[in-house]
């Protein structure tokens, strides 16, 4: 026989025996709860137009929660038509929004008595006494209202202890929980319940306890509901700390998968990369070592744009000789981060390595494609990208890679300075079905070629052209640059030439004569184009390494051109050079919020937001 100690509820000894017959499963017996509403009678059914009219007119006022000219309107169709459930739950609404929770009762006694099964009613009439902290009432009614449920009844129990719960009747509420746990001998039952009364009560260790209880034992949907949770409490500072500390504490010799990944995506999507590599590894070892868990590290990291935890981690799998989670998406992942990086051998070798092992031609043609890119612009090796490019042209003639390839060719000729060359193949890009921002490139470089090519009134109407075409396009500020560099040395042609002449090095990936192209252009006395050769050259220094050239660069711009175009991006360039050191760290941040205050719709001020709320957590960014 069970024993439950009697101070579960602060009611009678009859009541209690009642609830020791409830949750003994031999004596529960199936009883059909009876209908909530009584079945109205036929003159009940039968309303006169001007009751319903006043009725409909009830409900208006409710919805324009004009409260107490619907309890006037309600009150006088009840004594007219009496009894009826419609209205009385109508007019129970109105005294309970009123506060009038008096009424409310004794209205919603009267409904009890002609519909004793409604649960409905039960709990409303426990909740308007919690109300009026009639708490000893309350219980009465909670304890009274458990008698009549079925022992298995799970999801009409969570009703019950939820109204408990949020009507002043916690303890009452924690002490039946305990006792169905012991009874039932599960841990996690009514934990979604308890963590979210412990929420309310700003317990939130409590709180995580609970929800990291019905994680690991429940796999119900009331799993998913917890762990929605514990990610919303993951995301305040105030709350994030404590959470993190049970989840690590409780689970530190245990196999909860669910806790596990949550944790360790919190701590990727935290930058806390240590932490979420260990837990991956861990929760690799609970999956029978399947991969999901590194594979998720990586695509997390990738989205993120941290390119040195994809590596970490791709090449720990590649340590492991594990063969078969060394799959093309892995190398693909790790190919793309040392992209990122700078090391492009590597990134080459893992592109190839796809191309070795996989029978997808689609996936075969991107990898090529992607090595091509890599060549041209990683090693400036305009020859051997032109190789991979042909390659998917002229053996995978479908897909994205075969876009990308098509798109790469002319490229590649503009590299090695092949203009007819690169005009021709833009030209027959140009007449494919291509999507707008390929449309718009091609556009672009085409104009580009006729300004090259000293073709500048043609390239002016090129460039306006595509402003107008794509307003919002990628390429309109180059457009509206070159534009610019059009206007300002319209009376001397050979400035226009020399511009192109720096810019066509550039493009040939010839650092050394392009900046003394842009150096000539600096130093030449009244130059409309001084500025803007400053800039292009502080650019192309900072791409070469040369930190030093590019701050003296900037410091001849902002010094010697307070009113140019370039003024702000040269701030801004200042600000990403400072930002980096302990020591420019409080400049760069007064130079990201004067660029924020003067020129708060540039390009630029959605990045230096971000760069602000990273570096100043604790200050608004506006």
């Amino acid at each position: 026989m069970i024993v439950i100690n009697t101070g579960l509820f602060r009611f009678s000894a009859l009541t209690t025996i009642a609830w020791l017959i409830f949750i003994m499963p031999l004596a529960a017996q199936e009883t059909p709860l009876p209908s909530q509403f009584p079945e109205p009678s036929v003159k009940a059914r039968t309303w006169v137009t001007g009751e319903d009219q006043r009725l409909m007119a009830a409900r208006r006022l409710i919805n324009n929660r004009d409260y107490e000219s619907a309890v006037s309107l309600l009150e006088v169709i009840n004594d007219s038509l009496p009894n009826n459930p419609v209205i009385e739950t109508l007019l129970l609404r109105c005294y309970e929004y009123l506060g009038q929770y008096a009424r409310a009762e004794q209205l919603a006694r009267k409904m009890l008595i002609a519909a004793p099964g409604g649960l409905t009613f039960r709990l409303k009439l426990a909740e308007l006494l919690a109300k009026q902290e009639k708490l000893d009432e309350a219980v009465a009614v909670y304890s009274e209202t458990l008698t009549t449920l079925k022992p298995d009844d799970k999801g009409t129990l969570s009703l019950v202890l939820s109204s408990m719960l949020n009507n002043g009747v916690e303890v009452e509420a924690f002490r039946l929980i305990d006792s169905l746990r012991l009874i039932r001998d599960d841990k996690s039952l009514f934990g979604l319940e308890r963590g979210r009364a412990y929420e309310q009560q700003k317990r939130y260790q409590e709180a995580a306890g609970e929800y990291n209880k019905v994680l690991a034992y429940d796999t119900t949907r009331t799993a998913m509901q917890a762990e929605s949770r514990l990610l919303e409490l993951l995301k305040f500072v105030e709350t994030e700390p404590v959470v993190v500390e049970v989840l690590t504490l409780e689970n530190t010799e245990t196999d909860n998968r669910r806790a596990i990944r949550l944790l360790a995506a919190h701590f990727i999507g935290s930058e806390q990369y240590d932490r979420g590599f260990t837990l991956s590894l861990k929760q690799d070892t609970i999956d029978d070592f399947d991969g999901r868990a590194l594979m998720y590290f990586m695509r997390q990291c990738t989205e993120r744009q941290y390119p040195l935890q994809v590596i970490r981690m791709g090449e720990y799998i590649l340590a492991q000789a594990r063969p078969e989670l060394a799959s093309g998406e892995m190398y693909r992942l790790l190919g793309e981060a040392y992209t990122e990086t700078a090391q492009f051998t590597k990134a080459i070798a893992s592109f190839n390595r796809i191309i070795a092992k996989t029978p997808a031609e689609t996936l075969v043609a991107e990898a090529l494609a992607q090595n091509g890119y890599i060549y041209l612009y990683g090693l400036k090796d305009c020859d051997s990208a032109l190789l991979c490019f042909d390659s998917v042209v002229n053996h995978y003639p479908q897909g994205y890679g075969y876009l990308s390839a098509l798109r790469g060719i002319p490229l590649a000729r503009l590299g090695q300075g092949d203009i007819a060359a690169a005009r021709r193949d833009f030209k027959a890009l140009a007449g494919r079905h291509l999507n707008p921002d390929l449309k718009e490139e091609v556009a672009y470089y085409l104009a580009a070629l006729d300004f090259i090519e000293h073709r500048f009134a043609t390239a002016e109407t090129a460039f306006r052209k595509l402003m107008v075409d794509y307003p919002r396009g990628l390429f309109v500020n180059d457009a509206l640059e070159l534009l610019m560099v059009l206007n300002e040395a319209e009376e001397d042609s050979s400035l226009m030439v020399d511009f192109a002449t720096a810019w066509l090095f550039e493009i040939k990936r010839e650092s050394e004569p392009a900046a003394r192209q842009w150096e000539l252009m600096a130093e030449k006395e009244e130059s409309a184009l001084a500025d803007n050769a400053l800039f292009r050259w502080t650019q192309l220094e900072l791409e070469r390494g040369d930190t030093l050239q590019a701050d003296i660069c900037l410091d001849r711009l902002l010094d010697d051109f307070p009113d140019s175009y370039y003024r702000p991006w040269g701030l801004h360039t200042r600000g990403d050079l400072l930002v980096v050191t302990e020591k420019g760290l409080p400049l760069a941040q007064e130079i990201y919020r004067q660029l924020l205050e003067t020129y708060p719709n540039y390009p630029f001020a959605s990045e230096i937001r971000e760069k602000l709320r990273n570096l100043e957590p604790a200050k608004p960014v506006g």
